[in-house]
């Protein structure tokens, strides 16, 4: 298809794309191992709704499945990671598009520190994190909340400022003050039996791992609950961990110079690489 873009280190999108003039798309990151995707129907889930948030019309789901299974196949180089961008494509008349726009396609495919294959996955829970509070606070936007648009400016901002830190994560804040998630993840609290996420009604991404963590509760009896929050909340909270969908559960270790225990965490951590791995597809 022609609007259709492999990206690779020698390539680049048209600069008259509307995903690079305005921001005007959204995406997903995968997993993948042996050229099978982990939890394709959450980041299908995520990408269908964040074209009709926006008024994208995409190809269907079987039709986008099939275009990056046949990439992955002719791909000849390592990789474990998929980065679907989905953009308005081109045309129209300054931030007004076009009205039945025609949306282009990019999947930049990329590497792990260590390749990933059937034969060395799982990997053993090792890296656990040290995690502070961030300065840079979500914007409070209805209209956009949940969706992985292609303005990540305040995510960016909160990367940059750990830079030369202890911090390998840290909780990101809204204006409003209430938790929202990491600056790349999102963020979970287990309180007794209870594992508790912040509701995204304003500001945030929707997670596609909060979709698979919410199925290996459900087969376990559990659920996982949403709901809103701030700070002063946390005083109560055993153990706390981030997750998204190139890394898993990440177990935190220490939060603002305090040890977090991390037992229920890294259990959880395994349960989710291996969940993963039975249902790739």
């Amino acid at each position: 298809m022609d609007n259709v873009f492999i990206l690779q280190d020698t390539a680049t999108p048209p600069l008259s794309d509307r995903g690079l003039q305005y921001g005007d798309g959204f995406f997903t990151s995968m997993l993948v191992i042996d050229h099978k995707i982990a939890n394709w129907s959450a980041h299908w889930q995520r990408l269908s709704y964040g074209a009709e948030q926006l008024g994208f019309e995409i190809l269907t789901e079987e039709k986008i499945k099939s275009m990056l299974v046949d990439v992955f196949n002719k791909y000849r180089q390592e990789f474990n990671i998929a980065k679907l961008i989905i953009t308005r494509g081109q045309g129209g008349k300054g931030y007004q598009p076009l009205q039945n726009a025609k949306p282009s396609y990019y999947l930049y495919l990329n590497k792990l520190d260590k390749v990933l294959k059937k034969d060395n996955f799982p990997l053993p829970i090792s890296n656990k994190l040290t995690i502070g509070i961030s300065s840079v606070k979500w914007g409070v936007q209805p209209l956009l909340a949940g969706i992985k648009h292609l303005n990540r400016l305040e995510n960016v901002m909160a990367q940059k400022n750990m830079l030369n830190t202890e911090y390998d994560e840290c909780i990101m804040l809204d204006i409003q003050e209430n938790v929202i998630s990491g600056t790349s993840s999102s963020i979970c609290f287990i309180v007794g039996n209870k594992i508790i996420s912040p509701k995204i009604i304003t500001a945030g991404i929707n997670s596609t791992s909060l979709v698979l963590l919410a199925e290996i509760l459900k087969k376990q009896g559990k659920e996982l609950i949403f709901k809103t929050f701030g700070l002063e909340q946390l005083k109560n909270v055993e153990e706390m961990f981030f997750c998204n969908a190139i890394r898993g559960i990440m177990p935190v270790k220490k939060f603002n110079a305090k040890k977090v225990r991390s037992h229920q965490s890294t259990n959880l951590a395994e349960e989710f690489m291996n969940y993963q791995y039975e249902n790739l597809t």
